[in-house]
């Protein structure tokens, strides 16, 4: 056999055993095929829920502390070309390696290069990828590097191998740029590195190559935590900044998330929508549901109750109660919910006409008998006969302000919890996932 680049190969390292099985590198591609097969079989196998149960969580998930899933979703495939090409490289160069190495060392490049090549890749992306091909990049990596101190690596790492990966691995970077594939090329990339940086230490550059691979571990922890670059992670600090009611912070977010990436401009809008709710501007508001329009008009037509909410609480302010009744009509045309029926009844309250409040006030009660605690409250108040009275007693501006106080409430347990968010959702499409 040729020896690589001029080098005598090292008589000090054992030759692999040929008749080793491999057996870790063979249970790996059973429980991938398997849980590939699993989730082909199951058509809910890419639902929010469903995909997390697989293994692959999102990128909000990782953030609030789902780390293992940087390892189990190495395992999950998004197609069968997907699955097939991986598993195939997967055989051909894990089985030799183990032999040569032994199964710690195989294990611990395996788990090694697993949370590095997913840590990357959602550092750079909105998801942590799925897929064995970082893991495949980095066993590809140290074979290739330390083919001269394992004779055995060169029959399967042969100059049409390398050509070909390292061809596949610069030709992704313009098929995932052009939108034909999605594709984890920070995957890719680290993983590759993450070999030849643990190579170093079979050659005997153990410096180099402590160096190098706690740059590698170290980048891609810390990137879970500080990730000024990633639109997720701005996302993910806009959504905890939101769950703790700062809107502020919460908008300086999202906002920037939308700067460096389009693609989450559809969740980012939703958020930002129920954030101007929150705090009362109707102009922000109507932006906000505007821009979630041109990308989804579905996910804008969600929004249309806090939008009406917000337009008839400012009517209602201004004395302009019939408009604001017919604005509450027009809502309930596109949502027939029961929030906006307790809307259309407070609205009936405003006018003076008790018994489209009683009626309006009985339906939210159908609808959710559990919840319309408000309708309970005013359906008194007008059985009794003081729907008058009501508004009598109370200044407008003080009654408009204690029911714009309590919107959480009007809209139901839940409110601001749409099912469009990015966490939420779990950014479960596969054609929006990273293969890696």
């Amino acid at each position: 056999m040729e020896n690589v680049e001029g080098e005598a190969p090292d008589r000090s390292v054992p030759a692999a055993d040929p008749h080793a099985a491999g057996w870790l590198t063979r249970i790996v591609v059973v429980v991938t095929a398997a849980l590939f097969i699993a989730m082909s079989i199951r058509p809910d196998s890419w639902e929010p829920e469903m995909i997390k149960r697989w293994g692959a969580v999102s990128a909000f998930g990782i953030y609030e502390g789902a780390y293992w899933s940087l390892l189990s979703s190495v395992f999950v495939h998004g197609d069968f070309i997907h699955a097939g090409f991986n598993l195939y490289w997967m055989w051909i160069l894990g089985i030799p390696l183990e032999r040569a190495v032994g199964k710690w060392r195989w294990v611990m490049l395996f788990l090694g290069s697993a949370w590095v090549s997913s840590a990357m890749q959602l550092a750079f992306s909105s998801s942590a990828g799925i897929g064995l091909s970082g893991v495949l990049y980095a066993i590809f990596g140290f074979m290739w590097r330390a083919r001269s101190k394992y004779p055995s690596f060169q029959a399967v790492v042969t100059p049409q191998v390398i050509q070909w990966l390292l061809l596949w691995l610069v030709i992704c970077f313009p098929l995932t740029a052009s939108g034909v594939l999605n594709i984890g090329n920070a995957a890719h990339v680290s993983g590759l590195l993450c070999g030849v940086a643990v190579a170093e230490a079979a050659l005997g550059r153990r410096t180099r190559a402590l160096f190098a691979s706690a740059v590698l571990l170290i980048a891609s922890t810390a990137s879970l935590f500080y990730a000024p670059w990633s639109p997720a992670w701005h996302a993910f600090r806009g959504e905890r900044a939101f769950d703790a009611e700062r809107w502020g912070e919460a908008k300086r977010y999202y906002h920037r998330a939308i700067e460096l990436d389009a693609r989450v401009s559809e969740f980012v809008w939703v958020r930002l929508a129920w954030v101007a709710y929150y705090e009362d501007k109707l102009a922000d508001l109507r932006l906000a549901v505007a821009a979630l329009g041109s990308l989804n008009p579905d996910a804008a037509d969600e929004l249309e109750p806090i939008l009406c909410f917000a337009e008839t609480f400012a009517l209602a302010r201004e004395g302009r109660y019939d408009e604001a009744s017919k604005r509450v009509v027009q809502a309930l045309a596109i949502a027939d919910r029961a929030d906006l029926h307790e809307l259309a009844g407070v609205t009936a309250v405003l006018r003076d006409d008790g018994e489209a409040a009683a009626t309006s006030f009985r339906e939210a009660i159908k609808m959710d008998p559990v919840h319309r605690i408000y309708s309970r409250l005013f359906l008194w108040t007008v059985d009794a006969g003081r729907g008058r009275r009501l508004r009598a007693d109370k200044e407008l501006s003080e009654y408009i302000r204690w029911l714009g106080g309590r919107r959480r409430e009007f809209m139901g347990p839940g409110a601001g919890r749409v099912s469009l968010g990015p966490h939420r959702q779990e950014s479960a499409a596969r054609t929006r996932r990273p293969r890696n």
